[in-house]
């Protein structure tokens, strides 16, 4: 008898516990939610500074959240401040390297800056993740062509021309 009271009153503590831990991640959850949509509303009525902050408070919440960090990234961009988008890029394909978004946008910022060699390498990784994605194809094979690497800008080219829908004639 003693023994089943235990087991009821641990099974008691077991749901509370659950329906408190439920109740903490529903909270987060809502926190997060608001903080995303407050930034992308502020972000459409032309307000970059409440954005910012309202992107960063989402990703305080949620670290992994990639689409508040690319938001992030382009109002940042917007905004003319490359270093901090950078910054955003390049932890977002840390965190996320299947995301070929991401690797594209900061290949396209690295070559904004005049680099050649590490957009390549940037859009590499994009076609690893997304191996007919046309646009990293068309980049790479522009950034190709001017390291003198013609040959592999035609491959990409052909690649980029057989991945994309098919134009109607």
């Amino acid at each position: 008898m003693r023994l089943r009271r235990i087991l009821f009153a641990l099974s008691l503590l077991l749901l509370c516990a659950l329906a408190a831990y439920a109740a903490w991640r529903s909270a987060g959850l809502r926190a997060w939610l608001s903080a995303y949509e407050t930034a992308r509303a502020d972000a459409l009525t032309q307000q970059p500074d409440a954005a910012r902050a309202h992107y960063r408070r989402a990703l305080r919440i949620n670290l992994h959240d990639a689409q508040a960090r690319l938001q992030l990234a382009r109002l940042e961009l917007d905004q003319h401040r490359p270093e901090h988008a950078y910054l955003e890029l390049q932890t977002l394909t840390e965190l996320h390297p299947q995301l070929a978004e991401a690797w594209i946008a900061l290949a396209q910022l690295m070559q904004e800056r005049g680099l050649l060699e590490e957009p390549e390498t940037a859009l590499t990784q994009a076609l690893q993740a997304a191996p007919d994605n046309v646009q990293a194809l068309q980049l790479r094979a522009v950034l190709r062509h001017r390291l003198g690497a013609h040959y592999s800008a035609a491959l990409d080219l052909r690649r980029a021309l057989a991945a994309s829908p098919a134009s109607p004639t």
